[in-house]
């Protein structure tokens, strides 16, 4: 079975496959967008290039790290939760089971 995990993040999204068989890692990588580029745009590279893995690497199961912020950053909370939201869409879109 191939993993799909994601790290959340609006300026930067974490991405690694491994095959729980033996635990190999497939492949890992960053997925970024710049601070001065418009939120739709940001978030539509993230949607674009979750699925752009997904259909690429095949995997069953994806694994969404949950968000976490101190209460004195609840900024950084919301911006984590574009790039999570848009990692959901994505297992809709496309069939894959989400752990979260």
């Amino acid at each position: 079975m191939r993993i799909l995990g994601i790290d959340p993040g609006l300026g930067a999204t974490g991405d690694g496959i491994i095959e729980d068989s033996n635990f190999r890692l497939v492949e890992a990588g960053v997925i970024r967008t710049k601070p001065n580029t418009p939120i739709q745009a940001r978030i539509e590279k993230i949607f674009d290039e979750i699925s752009k893995i997904i259909e690429e690497y095949r995997p069953e199961v994806l694994v969404l790290e949950k968000i976490y912020s101190h209460y004195k950053h609840p900024t950084t909370s919301i911006l984590m939760a574009h790039a999570r939201a848009m990692a959901c869409l994505v297992c809709g879109k496309l069939d894959v089971k989400l752990v979260n």
